[in-house]
């Protein structure tokens, strides 16, 4: 007892005295990392609706509006073969994100003269014979022209949004905050409006094309919204800091996302379930602006830190240059081709959803066992800091997804067991210890990218935060051989279109069977690189030392007037 009390009176003592400012050899405040806590919280409620509002073949798209499998998987494909035509683009968008929008003046016409193209070429193409291409054998794509004006008409969108906003707030406010709330605020907006428009008075051509544009311009709001996690390698320089904050904030603030993964099945089967309309005119808005206002209170409290030098009023990173040093890299090539198989890794979590859904219809307990699940990775969050303090984020990484593989193995035994009621206790069990190593690797894999480009940095002189998305673009060709695996496979089990086919057992066992089967071979062929990753704590803490003596450390507050204009108080 004595014990505990001593605990509790120097934790009490640890909250008054660094509320406002940092422990020793710490860079964060008590405050500030309530703060991001309570920004990744929002996060999460924006996150628990946007999963099923994106053109992908989920319940709102599928179930709901009937957009055919198949032309999900063709707009896919056409979608990568459009991003090699985007690479002649791209060096303007990264240098507008690298610059904070400032350009030389020929980069800037020539940015202008290629956006403004795209828009001219984008509309005039929205006026083409919408079935154009449609009856086309083998390669006929529904609304083909169409659909490639969203694509450019997007793209023109996106870059004269992010231009402005980097130019405008990014060089005083910091890199990750200002585009935070530049892309949650239409986020919330877009997804709420989006349940309401009448897609079954369109022609499914129309449908398609206007779902297709929605969706995609939600994406890019949502990903730039939801990149909360992106700030940590800003708000601090400490590797073990920054994991600290990867790992176990999410425990601190897990108690509200378990409580709404908990209850948002049941809640939504009071208007239906997930495949009623009804379900997304509710609970959408009221997710999605709760979520954004929550995540933009919180993180306008957080300071953003980065060793560079005050932005001076011109251009500082070269393109050609800029990538010639992320391809030396080698610490970026692992890591990029470890996230190429992530389109895979991540199918697994759909197949404990669809199993109360499809196979036993007990959607209500959906949520209280996904729940238990995620309890699961508390440990692993607990688990993390302590792990690399003894070993290195490679080394931890690569053990965490081989334990991961074996789970997965696991799954696959248990979803094909004669017993279902056997076979759920055995798939439970295999996802609460995946769930276990899930964080590990998450936290981890987030830890490295930082420290990585913290490397580039220290290496090059220049951050490559926007720049490494040239890997991306290399290895396009096999992003879309990946996706264009799945709808194939699942076309010859016999599931295309058809959602009710779902219900049939020998369907949605050959669903799960491939869904585990594609899971597995993402995480084997994502661990083999990470067996080449060799930049060690020692190192990395060298390069941070070694930069803030070369310039300093420069901090971004939160600009006053900015926090006037949004009418929001420091607390």
């Amino acid at each position: 007892m004595t014990d505990i009390k001593g605990k509790l009176s120097a934790g009490k003592n640890y909250l008054k005295n660094y509320w406002s400012e940092p422990a020793p050899n710490n860079y964060l405040s008590v405050k500030e990392k309530v703060a991001y806590g309570g920004a990744q919280i929002g996060t999460f409620i924006f996150s628990t609706v946007v999963a099923y509002m994106t053109f992908t073949p989920n319940w709102f798209c599928g179930a709901i509006v009937g957009i055919d499998y198949a032309d999900f998987a063709k707009i896919t494909i056409f979608t990568s073969i459009m991003n090699y035509f985007f690479m002649f683009l791209s060096p303007f968008s990264i240098l507008i994100f690298e610059n904070h929008g400032v350009l030389e003046k020929k980069t800037k016409i020539s940015a202008n003269l290629a956006f403004i193209s795209e828009l001219i070429v984008g509309i005039c193409l929205y006026f083409a014979p919408i079935d154009l291409l449609e009856n086309v054998p083998q390669f006929g794509m529904v609304a083909l022209p169409q659909i490639l004006a969203n694509l450019l008409v997007l793209n023109a969108i996106t870059n004269y949004v992010t231009w402005f906003v980097r130019r405008k707030w990014c060089a005083k406010h910091g890199r990750m905050k200002p585009i935070i709330i530049a892309f949650g605020i239409p986020a919330a907006v877009l997804m709420s409006v989006i349940p309401f428009i009448d897609f079954n008075s369109m022609q499914y051509a129309h449908q398609v094309v206007v779902l297709h544009f929605l969706f995609s311009l939600l994406a890019v709001f949502t990903a730039q919204f939801c990149n909360i996690q992106g700030l940590v390698q800003f708000i601090s320089p400490n590797s073990e800091e920054r994991q600290t904050m990867y790992s176990i904030v999410p425990i601190i603030t897990g108690l509200v996302p378990s409580v709404i993964g908990m209850f948002f099945p049941v809640l939504i089967g009071t208007t239906g379930g997930f495949t009623e309309l009804l379900t997304y005119k509710i609970f959408v808005p009221i997710f999605a602006v709760t979520g954004v206002a929550v995540t933009i209170f919180c993180m306008l409290q957080v300071k953003e830190r980065i060793i560079e030098k005050p932005n001076e009023n011109k251009q500082k990173v070269k393109f050609f240059k800029g990538v010639k040093n992320v391809l030396k890299n080698p610490h970026l090539w692992i890591i990029n081709f470890s996230n190429l198989f992530g389109v895979w890794t991540v199918l697994f979590s759909q197949i404990l959803q669809w199993w109360f859904v499809y196979s036993i219809r007990l959607e209500s307990w959906f949520g209280i066992a996904s729940n238990v699940i995620v309890l699961s990775m508390t440990a692993g969050n607990l688990l993390t800091p302590f792990l690399i303090k003894k070993f290195e984020k490679g080394t931890i990484l690569v053990w965490a997804r081989i334990f991961s593989l074996l789970c997965v193995g696991l799954m696959y035994w248990a979803i094909n067991m004669s017993s279902i009621t056997v076979g759920l206790i055995v798939f439970m069990f295999a996802a609460l210890l995946k769930n276990l190593f899930s964080p590990i690797e998450t936290g981890l894999l987030a830890g490295v990218t930082s420290d990585a480009l913290d490397y580039h940095q220290w290496k090059y002189g220049e951050r490559a935060d926007n720049m490494m998305s040239i890997f991306g673009m290399l290895l396009a060709p096999v992003t879309m051989l990946l996706n264009l695996i799945l709808p194939q496979l699942l076309a010859n089990i016999g599931f295309s279109s058809d959602w009710d086919l779902l219900y049939n057992p020998q369907v949605i066992t050959g669903v799960f069977n491939v869904y585990v089967i594609l899971t597995s071979i993402g995480i084997l062929c994502s661990t083999v690189p990470f067996f080449f990753y060799k930049l060690t704590k020692e190192q990395h803490a060298q390069c941070i030392k070694e930069m803030q003596e070369r310039v300093g450390e420069v901090s971004f507050m939160p600009d006053k007037k900015l926090l006037k204009l949004l009418k929001i108080k420091k607390f």
